[in-house]
């Protein structure tokens, strides 16, 4: 048509190119599919009270696979949850996602589905993709964050080198589209790429990238002749009366120009569609700024209106400027009060906390012992210099001391042998070696709820109890074996 720039046209006459069937470009899938589920935004609710618990069913292959619940995460679930299916010459690429809200008592809601080809999330690797309430796909409901990644034979072919400057080929609807470079390449005869009308675009590529939509297209990218690239054209689904016919240009002879195109191009779209996802990412967070952004606008607009004063007001000007001054002066000086306001209670506060901790930690020299709140065991100083936990006597093996390090911290002493209890940062290893009240060496003791919690300030790992009497530094979650109570 006319809209169409000169170097593509419509012919009235009708061809009918021989194109390859489906099999034939996109081959059974053979190998293992993972799908990550990121994350959701904007998704429909399913109950009138409290918030719903969704998660995602993927059904692909025959096989079906659900996702963890993310409980009260409502209309922006994050689940960050990996799926496998394992492929062997899969011919139906038909894959469905649907989300549910977690019920107890009834049987759970479908908050949305989508039902596409699992050539989108291969020719996508990481894509926002639209819910729908029904499987028409007519009401869009919510948008989920999906990555992909398949090792294995099948699905969207390698893109052929070609020396007519094709660069990409999408047919679809937004995001919801599949990679048909291949394909296009495949059917363009001297120099000339030729789509027939009066025939949709779903049944020359024997597939539809989502159905229950007639605005879907095919957006191609190619090399002019200058060897600049086209801003792209979109071919519509359906309702082509003439056929298109798009001239490309003879890229024979420059081979490496035409290379450093295609992978510009591709760069490009790949930055895009990454820019696309990031600010899809960040569209929820935005949300949570409107009101800052209104009082924001608020404040500007009276400003504005303040300069209108000042314009129309110019004998009080000065004053005007003068009392502006005063009100920053006195603004400085209040922020400068309230900072240090805040670093004396900050202060006060840590001081405090010294001074119930030290009230509670027996003083220098005097013996107390570490006992398990979970095991009821008490830390020794075996024969191996190593501590372990298999009783609790309260005998002289698990005899200490605590005092206070050089830096800060504490020295937990076994008066057994006089060394002192250090935590290798590099294999988390605990041993009574030596007396050099070093990083290893030092601990921070918190008290919370009546128990103690020992973190070694080498690694930042809790000191716990195994049930079979095992003392280790594994992890810093402040679970009930990680919980100890100092006696003397």
């Amino acid at each position: 048509g006319d809209s169409l720039p000169t170097h593509i046209r419509t012919q009235r006459q009708e061809s009918n190119p021989k194109y390859p069937d489906r099999g034939k470009m996109f081959a059974p899938l053979t190998g293992k599919l993972s799908i990550t589920l990121k994350r959701a935004k904007d998704l429909r609710k399913t109950q009138m009270l409290g918030k719903q618990d969704p998660y995602v069913e993927v059904k692909f292959a025959g096989q079906k696979k659900k996702t963890k619940t993310h409980t009260d995460g409502d209309r922006f679930p994050v689940w960050d949850s990996t799926i496998e299916f394992k492929c062997q010459s899969v011919k139906d690429f038909t894959i469905k996602f649907s989300v549910w809200n977690k019920n107890l008592a009834t049987l759970d809601d479908s908050i949305g589905v989508l039902q596409i080809p699992v050539l989108v999330l291969l020719s996508n690797p990481s894509v926002w993709l639209p819910l729908y309430r029904h499987e028409d796909h007519r009401t869009e409901c919510g948008k989920i964050l999906v990555e992909t990644k398949f090792e294995g034979s099948g699905g969207v072919p390698v893109r052929q080198h070609s020396n007519f400057g094709l660069i990409s080929a999408r047919y679809g609807l937004g995001n919801v589209n599949v990679n048909v470079l291949p394909f296009v390449q495949s059917i363009v005869r001297d120099l000339k790429l030729v789509i027939p009308p009066n025939v949709d675009l779903s049944e020359i590529f024997k597939m539809d990238p989502i159905s229950g939509h007639t605005d879907k297209s095919l957006f191609i990218t190619y090399l002019l002749g200058d060897g600049k690239t086209s801003n792209g054209i979109h071919i519509p689904e359906s309702g082509r009366r003439q056929e298109t016919v798009v001239q490309l240009a003879d890229f024979s002879s420059r081979q490496q120009e035409q290379g450093v195109a295609m992978k510009a191009a591709e760069s490009q779209r790949l930055k895009h569609q990454a820019a696309e996802v990031k600010a899809l990412q960040e569209q929820a967070q935005a949300e949570a700024k409107k009101e800052a952004e209104l009082r924001k606008s608020s404040e500007a607009s009276l400003e504005a209106v303040k300069q209108m004063a000042m314009a129309q007001e110019a004998r009080l000007k000065a004053e005007i400027q003068h009392l502006h001054n005063m009100l920053c002066e006195e603004a400085k000086t209040v922020k400068a009060l309230k900072d240090r306001n805040q670093l004396l209670m900050s202060q006060i506060q840590s001081l405090k906390a010294e001074n119930k901790l030290a009230k509670v930690i027996p003083p220098k020299g005097q013996v107390c012992y570490l006992d398990s709140v979970e095991h009821k065991r008490t830390m020794q100083n075996n024969s191996s210099n190593k501590p372990e936990a298999p009783n609790d006597n309260h005998d002289a093996w698990e005899a200490h001391e605590i005092f206070p390090s050089n830096d800060g911290g504490y020295i937990i002493k076994s008066l057994k042998t006089g060394n002192h209890l250090s935590c290798n940062p590099g294999n988390h290893e605990l041993r009574y070696e030596n007396q050099n009240q070093g990083l290893w060496e030092s601990w921070d003791i918190e008290r919370k709820s009546g128990v103690y919690y020992f973190v070694s300030r080498s690694c930042g790992r809790t000191l716990q109890c195994t049930p079979q009497g095992q003392v280790r530094c594994e992890n810093n979650n402040r679970g009930p074996w990680e919980a100890w109570t100092i006696s003397s």
